[in-house]
């Protein structure tokens, strides 16, 4: 036997042990309670089984020699993924669907071709993390040559899948500074901000809105990074009602106000100080899916948005796109 063709045992509930030769694993997807046999090496491999799962950080396990083609498909919450060093093989489009995926930590020294292996988004917006020394060989080879921003670490081992896992930090926006929170003690905080204002233009005239997109991860010496953390920050000049703890007392502003925004499961959470700051939802095609009022400094509005989708918040008289996590 020579090879097995892909989705070969798709769905084979029932399947318990295979033996073969090395191969694309991606053929066995969805057998939950298959034990595959690698005959070259006598030994167990565990598959990459994630279609669909709402998973937010995924670290590739050490026996993992391949990735088969579109492994992850529909992980939309996905936003930060770990090839181990062991990885010698990644199929077409492994990670094409996963428009989420803003980190993307490679351990492995001698990169090769992949064909279409991450969303446009991520190669715009993400960042690829390489072993010290390597940035300039995968700047010569497809499916990572195209990552605007490519940063080589230190030389720090492959992080343990089994350790335990830094708490997801939290982001607000307190006295006019970013704070992050963490349950896990000690932890330090890697993050990231991105203006979007900033970029090439053709126009005569650029409206600025000071819009920044916030990334960040907690980080701890012995333990596993923790799931990255996003959230949209927004600031500028908006008319509302203000509503001040004396229920009598109601007047209308018009001052520069900022805003944090955030999404989780399709719900958009918008802290400001500004309490009484209206907050709309709205899908690109302009339909509504909900408002809500700025109280006690955070509104939410709960939505049937899907995953990856884009949203339109507008707060005040202001207005921002947000990806639906």
């Amino acid at each position: 036997m020579t090879s097995i063709a892909q989705s070969a045992f798709f769905g084979c509930s029932n399947l318990n042990t295979i033996k073969v030769p090395v191969t694309d694993y991606s053929a066995f997807c969805n057998n939950e309670t298959l034990t595959l046999i690698d005959s070259s090496v006598g030994k167990p491999v565990q598959l990459i089984d994630t279609e669909g799962k709402e998973i937010t950080e995924y670290i590739v396990p050490d026996d993992v020699t391949s990735i088969g083609s579109s492994a992850f498909r529909n992980c939309t919450d996905l936003t930060a993924i770990t090839i181990t060093g062991s990885v010698t093989n990644i199929g077409s489009n492994a990670f094409n669907s996963c428009t989420s995926i803003i980190s993307v930590k490679s351990y492995i020294t001698e990169p090769f071709n992949v064909t279409g292996l991450f969303a446009n988004e991520t190669y715009r917006k993400g960042t690829l993390y390489v072993p010290a020394g390597t940035k300039e060989l995968y700047v010569r080879f497809d499916g990572w040559r195209d990552f605007l921003k490519i940063e080589e670490m230190d030389d720090s081992p492959t992080p343990d899948p089994d350790g335990e896992m830094c708490a997801t930090p939290t982001i607000a926006f307190i006295d006019g500074k970013l704070k992050f929170r963490c349950e896990t003690e000690g932890v330090e905080y890697v993050s990231e901000i991105k203006d979007t204002d900033v970029g090439t233009f053709y126009d005569c005239e650029v409206s600025l809105s000071a819009t920044y997109e916030i990334s960040v991860y907690a980080t701890k010496a012995g333990w596993v990074d923790s799931n990255v953390a996003t959230a949209t920050l927004v600031w500028g000049t908006a008319t509302f009602t203000e509503n001040t703890p004396v229920e009598t007392s109601v007047r209308t502003q018009t001052r520069e106000v900022p805003a944090l925004v955030t999404s989780h499961r399709g719900t958009i959470a918008v802290q400001s100080e500004a309490n009484g700051l209206p907050v709309t939802v709205y899908a690109t095609d302009g339909q509504l899916h909900g408002s809500s009022i700025v109280s006690n400094g955070q509104a939410t509005v709960s939505t049937n948005l899907q995953a990856g989708s884009i949203a339109i918040v507008k707060i005040g008289d202001m207005a921002v796109k947000v990806v639906v996590k």
